[in-house]
């Protein structure tokens, strides 16, 4: 009988046997893999595969590797930045909305009683 880590081959019955601890071990990988394929399947490869096209003339049936000259396109198109200039006004217009909330709800609660705290302070 010759020992090989977990694995043993007996000559007698000639098939591999498996220690108890890798069995459960292996059903344990078994019971986790529809995560790990899962998250591969839409985390992983999603990101990669969007590099991967940022880089390249990609058609689905031929592809060529440009580099950055798709960014460069992008920063020339004046749809692009159009739509940069509106999302950036409307940050800032909510950020201003917010703020006046804010401060009218501090106006609402000066000279108000401040709620108590039940530890004491």
């Amino acid at each position: 009988m010759i020992r090989n880590g977990a694995l043993r081959w007996t000559s007698s019955t000639t098939r591999w046997r498996v220690d108890e601890s890798t069995r459960r071990a292996l059903w344990a990988y078994l019971f986790i893999s529809p995560f790990y394929l899962s998250f591969l399947a839409f985390g992983v490869f999603p990101i990669v595969f969007s590099f991967y096209l940022a880089l390249t003339r990609w058609t689905p049936y031929q592809s060529s590797f440009i580099g950055l000259a798709n960014f460069g396109n992008l920063f020339q198109d004046k749809l692009v930045h159009t739509a940069l200039f509106n999302f950036t006004k409307r940050i800032l217009r909510r950020f201003r909305v917010s703020a006046h909330e804010f401060y009218q709800a501090l106006l609402l609660l000066d000279g108000q009683p401040r709620p108590q705290s039940s530890f004491g302070d």
